[in-house]
């Protein structure tokens, strides 16, 4: 399989979720094999090495600058098999909240994915790894087909709710960040949730 990116650059924009300030940013089409993030003159490569913090968002950083809240872009590019572009800051650093899902990124790129001449990486589970917190578990499992399964509650409504993603992209794209309104206090004391 092929590399992909974009075929024109597509611009988004809008208030940060955790921040409340304005952002917005221009996604260029790249040949580089690779997804950056562009600010202030600082490449900051999209790979696990540069995760800064991961408390109530995924935050990339480098050499002092970071950009917020990546999540939700990072998994609609990977629904869309787009590995190869460059998101640049011209206004902000936190990856505007939009709807609080990635619809509208999806909705904005699935006519221009395009292929480029460089061979897709691919990680192979092996065996067994799993990663826990007080809170939550991940685990993953060799398969020779891709697939993910949550089961998790929401409170008040669902209890261990399980929700399978078989590779749909309409099974995943309206999900939306959210919080219940007795956690808003102290998610603003935190400094986060200004947008939302």
């Amino acid at each position: 399989m092929k590399k992909a990116t974009i075929k024109q650059e597509v611009s988004f924009e809008g208030v940060g979720l955790h921040s409340g300030e304005f952002s917005r940013i221009v996604l260029h089409p790249d040949d580089g094999g690779s997804v950056r993030f562009l600010i202030k003159g600082e490449m900051i490569p999209a790979h696990y090495q540069y995760v800064v913090n991961t408390n109530h968002s995924t935050d990339l950083g480098k050499n002092g600058l970071v950009v917020k809240t990546v999540e939700h872009l990072m998994a609609i590019l990977y629904i869309l098999g787009i590995d190869s572009l460059v998101v640049e800051f011209l206004e902000g650093f936190e990856v505007p909240a939009m709807d609080g899902s990635g619809y509208y990124f999806y909705k904005s790129l699935k006519g221009l994915v395009y292929e480029i001449d460089k061979e897709r990486e691919f990680l192979k589970i092996e065996k067994p790894v799993s990663v826990k917190n007080c809170t939550a578990r991940i685990d993953a499992l060799p398969s020779k087909d891709f697939s993910v399964e949550y089961i998790g509650s929401v409170e008040g409504s669902l209890k261990d709710h399980r929700v399978k993603f078989k590779g749909n992209a309409k099974d995943i794209v309206f999900a939306r960040t959210f919080c219940y309104d007795y956690q808003v206090e102290a998610l603003k004391s935190m400094g986060l949730a200004k947008g939302g």
